[in-house]
């Protein structure tokens, strides 16, 4: 059984691609390692590359307790201890970026990039979801059934999006990809540690670490002026906004995201981590408006 044992917990996780410099992928949070599922054969095809389920989440052990950002990034680390990796590329998507980042910030020398996806900077107060998205929330945390899943993909898709799909095939699709349905108390307790993280002051340390920032132009859960606000805050970082795309780009847009990735971690493996500090964040638009 793929587990790793990490302080006395077990950790799920599973791997794929057989060669290539090693990424870790880190969701985001109530959901398992099998959402990047979508961008798993553009990756596996270049690099070896594990996905995870957070304590709480899936199929790995839910200790009681807040789930502090701090943590979750201790948990990944010991991850690519289990795994032998001694450094990797490491993207994150929501709370998964900001736990890429802690990891980053703790333990530089061993993350050879950093791909924040669908993330802000920090500081639980300053998060303001709108209004649509507030909404949604409770039904998201602590719904059942279908009227959970639907709150989820009115929440993670854009409306443009959710328009062209049938949405009982997507409602199939993610219900066999995200698996039985993680604890309440999980997800809250991945919540109050978001909430309690805050790197703001310190993100100018990554300066020189290639860093990619994607967002969503239609996000509802972290707006768009977040993803930019990221980017100028660690020098040397580009920016790619996908106007239209809301905050599950990695399903959304997965044709697009899958290919940047890859182009990300092939220019750091090249440059071997050089990217200059005093370089700007460039926005790029993606896709369709």
């Amino acid at each position: 059984m793929p587990y790793a044992e990490i302080g006395g917990l077990r950790l799920w996780y599973e791997t794929a691609g057989e060669a290539g410099s090693p990424v870790l992928l880190v969701m985001g949070m109530g959901l398992p390692g099998a959402g990047w599922s979508p961008l798993l054969p553009a990756l596996a095809a270049r690099h070896r590359v594990a996905t995870y389920d957070h304590r709480g989440i899936g199929r790995s052990e839910k200790p009681r307790g807040v789930y502090r950002v701090e943590t979750l990034a201790a948990d990944a680390l010991a991850l690519l201890d289990h795994l032998g990796w001694e450094r990797a590329h490491v993207a994150g998507i929501s709370l998964g970026g900001l736990v890429a980042v802690e990891i980053a910030l703790a333990a530089r020398p061993r993350v050879r990039s950093l791909a924040l996806l669908s993330t802000f900077p920090g500081g639980g107060l300053t998060w303001r979801p709108t209004w649509e998205s507030m909404v949604l929330m409770p039904q998201v945390l602590f719904g059942r059934g279908r009227r959970q899943l639907a709150a989820l993909q009115r929440q993670l898709l854009s409306k443009a999006f959710l328009a062209g799909v049938d949405r009982e095939v997507l409602t199939r699709e993610m219900r066999s990809r995200l698996g039985p349905r993680s604890p309440s108390r999980s997800s809250l307790a991945q919540f109050v540690g978001l909430m309690l993280n805050d790197p703001r002051e310190r993100l100018g340390e990554l300066a020189g670490l290639p860093t990619l920032v994607v967002h969503g132009g239609a996000d509802i859960v972290l707006p768009p002026r977040l993803g930019r606000r990221l980017a100028q805050s660690i020098p040397g970082s580009r920016l790619v906004m996908l106007p239209g795309a809301g905050h599950g780009i990695i399903l959304e847009r997965a044709q697009e995201v899958g290919p940047l990735l890859v182009e990300h971690f092939r220019a750091a493996d090249e440059t071997g981590a050089t990217a200059s500090a005093e370089a700007p964040a460039i926005e790029l638009a993606a896709g369709p408006a």
